[in-house]
């Protein structure tokens, strides 16, 4: 039976590398999500040596690692090849997915670890973060989010499967080395090293470690993290952002127009019928807007060749649409409803079994299955903070892809909930695993490019 698991998981593997590939060779690279922005961060970075202001690209709040990696990839393969840095950076995408990838490799092995009984689950939750739309559209992109799924699935592996069981002043360092590499990537790294705070607490609550080992173990994290990443916060900590890089103010925004309905409301025929891009004074609400970017395309940045709209019709005005395109994001947004439903209901199944075991059962997977809800509810706190003041006029920051590295827990709350708690009732657990099944199969093709 392993023998059998393993030839399938070979397979899946290999077919999995191939559709992505497929699209990154299909898909204008240039076309993605604030690929100018990006290209103009690193250009700058590699050929000046400094940060960007803000005047000069609107991700000039981004730490530098990402731009770093890529730039110096870049210069690689210009020298080898002897294209323009442009040219250049659109093979980064390869990169970038491979490690993603191997992020869900990661992300395997910590379920696996979890559930060490029934790997299947793993298995069957690597398969459905795969199936997503909002993580096949990264794949081909240039932009951080693929490398940060990768770098946090890294500091979750490394606390979860060599830090937590023997916890030593040497994995201490190499933790907080780690947790630096992704402060320096993206600004929503920040909630990291809260998460990890609480995780080594943990291991005095579980008297894995004594209190005293604790303390200096946190000590030092704190330290090294602080020293080693604190330096571009510090930097930044004086810059403005200026509407001229596109950044916009909270009295320009959808909320300061529409108040708590930006929030809460959710205009479902709409959403069900036009899941795409309106003018920004219409229905650019949060719940509609994430739940299509989640499932679909709203912004209108990954326009499928088969849809007969050209990339540099699409560049040049975002609102370009058709008839068969629209079918296509509505049947998204209709198919996953009930995926939907599983994925909210699964959080807060999680949310009652960490309380539940408070305080008379607390374990290892208690202390685990507890970060990741922190980690998790601290990454919504920062989107929904984010969005409500410092969201630009067409609220365009409403993208799931800025959550990419927090979607495998999303998933994986659901997944344990589907199989330890649904699949005992045969009579509601069948008809969803069918459905699961095609909603993946139209996933699936739907991110075909």
């Amino acid at each position: 039976m392993k023998k059998y698991f393993r030839y399938v998981w070979l397979f899946l593997t290999f077919g999995g590398v191939l559709f992505i590939f497929h699209n990154i060779n299909k898909y204008p690279t240039e076309i993605g999500y604030i690929f100018g922005w990006n290209t103009r961060y690193t250009n700058i970075l590699i050929s000046k040596w400094r940060l960007p202001t803000y005047s000069e690209t609107a991700t000039a709040y981004n730490p530098p690692f990402f731009y770093l990696i890529s730039g110096l990839f870049a210069r690689l393969v210009s020298q080898i090849t002897n294209l323009s840095f442009i040219d250049s950076i659109k093979f980064w995408p390869y990169i970038g997915a491979s490690l993603a990838m191997v992020g869900l490799y990661l992300w395997f092995k910590i379920i696996a670890k979890l559930h060490p009984t029934n790997k299947f689950l793993a298995f069957f939750c690597i398969v459905w973060i795969f199936s997503l739309p909002v993580f096949q559209k990264m794949m081909p992109m240039y932009t951080i989010e693929p490398f940060l799924l990768f770098t946090m699935a890294l500091v979750f592996w490394y606390f979860i499967i060599i830090f937590q069981p023997k916890p030593t002043l040497k994995k201490t360092i190499i933790l907080s080395i780690l947790t630096s590499i992704n402060i320096l990537s993206r600004l929503s790294s920040l909630i990291l090293p809260p998460t990890i705070i609480f995780g080594i607490l943990g291991l005095g609550l579980l008297k894995r470690i004594s209190w005293k080992k604790v303390l200096s173990f946190l000590a030092i994290f704190i330290i090294a993290t602080i020293t080693t990443s604190g330096w571009f916060y510090y930097v930044k900590r004086n810059e403005k952002i200026v509407n001229s890089a596109g950044a916009g103010k909270m009295q320009n925004s959808t909320f300061s127009k529409y108040g708590l309905s930006f929030h809460i409301d959710i205009p479902f025929r709409h959403m069900m019928t036009y899941p795409l891009r309106l003018p920004p004074e219409n229905l650019n609400f949060l719940i509609p807007v994430y739940y299509s970017t989640f499932w679909g395309d709203y912004w209108n940045y990954y326009t499928q060749s088969r849809f007969n709209i050209s990339s540099d019709v699409l560049r040049n005005d975002r609102y370009i649409v058709n008839t068969q395109r629209i079918k296509s994001l509505s049947l998204q947004n209709q198919v996953n409803l009930i995926p939907t439903l599983l994925l909210l209901s699964g959080l807060f199944y999680h949310l009652i079994q960490v309380f539940k075991k408070i305080p008379n059962k607390l374990n290892d997977k208690w202390l685990t299955q507890s970060m990741f809800l922190i980690f998790f509810s601290l990454t919504w706190l920062g989107f929904l903070y984010f969005i409500t003041f410092h969201s630009s006029w067409k609220n365009d920051g409403i993208k799931a892809c800025y959550m990419l590295f927090s979607i495998p827990i999303f998933i994986y709350m659901a997944t344990v909930l589907l199989l330890k708690k649904i699949r005992k009732n045969k009579i509601i657990f069948i008809p969803i695993i069918i459905w699961l099944i095609l909603a993946t199969s139209i996933n699936l093709w739907w991110s075909w490019y």
